[in-house]
């Protein structure tokens, strides 16, 4: 279900403004503000149902947009590279400090390695 939630949540941030006034709120108050269906029926004065048929046609929808857009999808997929490098990374430190080179070079390697976290860093903002 976490990850339904993490799913769902991450489709609504990038197109929750495709969608109507009342499956975005549905959708977000279920999914991002853990409310059950009842409490949002209650507070939006509504039924049950209209709850769950809201939160149903947001859901396609925003699998609808995902499918001819590819967002979400792009994004995983470039969350995974940086994590990839990541590692990498932190095993090419681990190796620099074995190595059996000057001080100079070994600085080099260490300005080198900051540059790229640097890089990775501002990657993962974007």
């Amino acid at each position: 279900m976490e990850e339904k939630i993490i799913y769902y949540g991450t489709l609504l941030e990038l197109y929750g403004e495709l969608l109507t006034d009342k499956q975005y709120s549905a959708i977000d108050k279920y999914y991002n503000m853990d409310l059950s269906l009842s409490e949002i029926a209650q507070e939006d004065k509504i039924t049950r149902q209209a709850v769950r048929d809201n939160i149903k046609k947001a859901e396609e929808k925003l699998e609808f947009f995902e499918s001819k857009l590819k967002l979400y999808k792009n994004f995983k997929k470039e969350d995974n590279i940086v994590s990839k490098l990541e590692r990498n990374i932190i095993n090419l430190a681990a190796k620099i400090t074995t190595l059996s080179i000057d001080k100079y070079e070994k600085e080099k390697l260490d300005n080198t390695l900051k540059e790229i976290i640097k890089n990775v860093d501002s990657l993962k903002k974007i």
